[in-house]
């Protein structure tokens, strides 16, 4: 520094220093915002100053400025403000310290619209446009596009204001159900197609069977469309009919199904339906198809003809994959009207009969009955075909029945079967039946009373039943009745058996003559009868009439046989000639003999040579563990037997 730099910053007053006494203040200083000239420019706080701040308009005064309008400055120009936050900076109602509103602004310049306005509501979904929104889908927020401000919305995913949801009812595009007004719509067009779309609970609506308004006669007047569940569930469906005039014929779901309608994966939870004459819980009347339907816990009951599914089953009506639970109940004094020889009450279908419609193409195929059934004695019609079956009551006209099992008790007065009632279809086979059986005439673990029709031969095949029977006459582990024209093969029955009076057989109660043939089937189960007639395997064989009845390859390992008279292995008694041969039962104690059979101890029941004539490679088989589910000796066994876990087989 020179003699005349007094600041010793370099610079002297005649080298353009300012302030020789600040070293901070000469030519090559920075200028900053502090009231002085720094850089010795004759200028003070410039824009140029190094921490000059920015300043943005504030033109509505409310504290924020434009971003888009900014000075630089160290000292604060009139309504600039040092923060450009303002979106709209010609309303003072807009800014980053405002309320937002729902008036489509951004009020709170934070970028989104409408967002936690101050005055925003509890606004409810409103998917299907019917204006109430779903109680369980809500938030809090403007009115928004596909919601709104009114909950209630039972169906909320449904346009429930129109006659129908959606659909022209045409095959392509069925009529939409999502509501129970909707369901009872079908009464309007019973030719059209219809499709749920949603659950429906039906609790305390007040309904008629569908097609009640309809004049219904021997084949019209039904419902003619199609109706598909879809998958969903129709909940607590309730109608009473049972003190409706007597000629009221035909209640369930739908009143009648004609040989165009169908009915797909319907689904009924709870149902309780009831009637006078002819009752199902889907269907009261039935010439048509239905597939993949479910009754859950379903409440059945009428005078007459009542099914868990189906009442009245006519022609070559066909039925794939039912399945059902709950309860079916006769009353007592139950007449169907115009008949007094057809009624039954059955788990799926009270009866199933020709009216000169059928072809014997009819089917049912793949279904389950769980239903307990039950019937009330019945004084009128003792000696009619009044049937109670697990499965299906009456069934003369039916084709096929293909593994079907039914599982619930049964209790009944004639012709009571834990499958079958009476009368069966053309084959049954591969099938089951488990529950307990009870009845006065005819009862039997798998059929009350069998025979063909029409001049067929019926053929009941590969078949079991395990249910304890229960009756006073003619009571059978398999059968009770055994009519005629019915072939009975691969078949056995393993539930004890007890006739209150007489004819007690560890697998038929009574065969009544009629060119019957009974080859290759098993009994198993203890058989006791408190008067005439108990045998292992059948109570009482008539063939009085000239008629001949052939038991050929059957075999019976019943653990006890006990009657008043007439107690005997195999048969309690045989009258006049019975083509008999290859027979055997298990000779369990000493003096138990019978005519039409051999008798076998111990030793002989699991050695094939035993057994002459008999087929050890395709029919029976002797198992290698019985897996306790046998109460006697290992013994022979069907084939078919060895399904299962309980039986094991080579």
């Amino acid at each position: 520094a020179s003699a005349d730099d007094a600041d010793g910053d370099g610079f002297s007053e005649a080298d353009g220093d300012c302030n020789d006494d600040d070293a901070d203040i000469n030519p090559d200083a920075i200028e900053i915002c502090d009231g002085a000239d720094n850089d010795c420019d004759t200028q003070i706080d410039e824009s140029d100053a190094t921490d000059a701040p920015t300043w943005y308009l504030d033109a509505d005064t409310d504290g924020y400025g434009d971003p888009a309008t900014a000075i630089i400055s160290c000292a604060a120009p009139s309504t600039y403000v040092l923060n450009g936050l303002d979106c709209n900076d010609g309303k003072d109602s807009i800014n980053p310290g405002a309320d937002e509103w729902c008036d489509g602004i951004d009020n709170d310049c934070n970028g989104t619209i409408d967002d936690n306005a101050f005055d925003a509501e509890i606004i409810y979904e409103d998917a299907d446009g019917d204006g109430l929104g779903d109680p369980s889908s809500r938030m809090l927020a403007c009115a928004t596009e596909g919601w709104v401000n009114t909950a209630g919305d039972l169906y909320p995913n449904c346009n429930d204001t129109e006659q129908f949801a959606g659909g022209d009812g045409s095959e392509s595009d069925p009529y939409q159900i999502c509501t129970p007004g909707q369901l009872l719509e079908i009464e309007t067009d019973l030719a059209a197609n219809y499709i749920l779309t949603g659950n429906i609970g039906m609790d305390g609506m007040a309904f008629e069977p569908i097609g009640s308004s309809a004049v219904i006669d021997e084949q019209g007047g039904g419902f003619e469309g199609t109706f598909d569940g879809n998958g969903f569930i129709i909940k607590d469906l309730s109608y009473d009919g049972l003190d409706h005039d007597a000629d009221d014929v035909a209640a369930g779901f739908f009143r009648q199904l004609e040989i165009t309608g169908a009915l797909y994966d319907v689904h009924l939870r709870s149902p309780r339906i009831s009637g006078n004459n002819v009752v199902g819980g889907l269907v009261g009347v039935s010439y048509g198809t239905i597939e993949g339907a479910i009754i859950e816990h379903g409440d059945i009951s009428g005078r007459s003809t009542v099914g868990g599914f189906i009442g009245d089953s006519i022609g070559d009506a066909s039925y794939y994959d039912l399945n059902g639970s709950g309860t079916v109940y006769g009353y007592a004094n139950g007449s169907r009207v115009g008949s007094s020889t057809d009624t039954a009450v059955a788990g799926l279908i009270g009866t199933h009969q020709g009216r000169g419609l059928s072809t014997y193409a009819s089917e049912l195929l793949d279904s389950v009955s769980s239903f307990d059934v039950y019937r009330e004695p019945d004084g009128i019609n003792v000696h009619g075909w009044t049937s109670t079956a697990g499965l299906i009551g009456y069934a003369p006209a039916m084709g096929l029945i293909d593994n079907c099992h039914a599982t619930g008790d049964v209790t009944g007065y004639f012709s009571v079967g834990g499958f079958l009632g009476y009368q069966n279809p053309l084959v049954v086979r591969d099938s089951t039946a488990s529950g307990q059986v009870t009845g006065v005439y005819g009862v039997g673990g798998f059929a009350g009373a069998t025979a063909g029709g029409g001049g067929l031969t019926a053929t009941l095949i590969n078949l079991s039943a395990s249910g304890d029977v229960t009756g006073d006459t003619h009571v059978g582990g398999f059968i009770g009745l055994l009519f005629w024209t019915t072939d009975v093969e691969n078949s056995s029955a393993s539930g004890d058996v007890h006739a209150e009076v007489q004819n007690a057989g560890g697998f038929i109660g009574y065969i009544h003559t009629g060119l019957n043939l009974v080859r290759d089937n098993l009994s198993s189960g203890n058989v006791s009868s408190a008067g005439n007639n108990a045998g292992g395997f059948v109570g009482l064989v008539n063939n009085e009439y000239d008629h001949t009845a052939a038991l050929q390859n059957n075999l019976t390992v019943s653990p006890s046989v006990s009657a008043e008279t007439n107690r005997h292995g195999f048969a309690g008694t045989i009258i006049d000639d019975t083509l008999s041969y290859g027979n055997f039962f298990y000779s369990y104690e000493d003096g138990l003999v019978d005519l039409h059979a051999t008798g076998l101890d111990t030793a002989d029941l699991t050695n094939p040579l035993s057994y002459n004539g008999w087929d050890f490679e395709t029919t029976w088989t002797i198992p290698v563990s019985d897996g306790g589910a046998l109460v006697s000796a290992p013994h022979p066994v069907l084939i078919e037997m060895c399904d299962g876990e309980a039986i094991v087989c080579d």
